[in-house]
């Protein structure tokens, strides 16, 4: 079985969301998908717009299989600490892989991601390094 992940708010869901999760299943039609996705308080503690409950219904509606709450200790943080709470429970869940959505769809985030795998700790660092490469990207 294989397994996709999103992290998500869904604040509100809108057609981007929907074109991702048809991609996603154009991609793998057999896939569970599987989304973390900020409760009522979303990143740096901003209130949602729409209830929890309305967003989960509308992604499961959309094909999403599993919603899962992120706890509302990750989801009042940075995006750093947003992220990381996000990708510990969708690593936890053992996904195979990590979708996203992307206004710059040219960049090849798989070598960008390969260029940064060795900074640890210190998000400006991370952010110093990327501004320095995009270029490159």
């Amino acid at each position: 079985m294989t397994v996709v992940g999103i992290i998500a708010e869904f604040n509100p869901f809108h057609n981007g969301h929907l074109y991702l999760l048809q991609q996603i299943k154009k991609k793998f039609p057999q896939a569970t998908i599987v989304v973390v996705m900020s409760g009522n308080f979303l990143e740096r503690g901003e209130p949602a717009c729409i209830d929890k409950w309305i967003r989960t219904k509308q992604a499961m509606l959309a094909g999403v299989d599993l919603v899962v709450e992120l706890p509302v200790a990750y989801c009042i943080q940075p995006a750093d600490r947003f992220a990381w709470g996000a990708i510990k429970i969708l690593n936890e869940l053992k996904i195979d892989y990590l979708c996203f959505g992307a206004e710059h769809a040219q960049f090849d985030f798989s070598q960008m991601a390969q260029k940064v795998a060795g900074i640890h700790g210190n998000f400006k660092s991370l952010m110093n390094h990327m501004q320095q490469h995009i270029s490159e990207w």
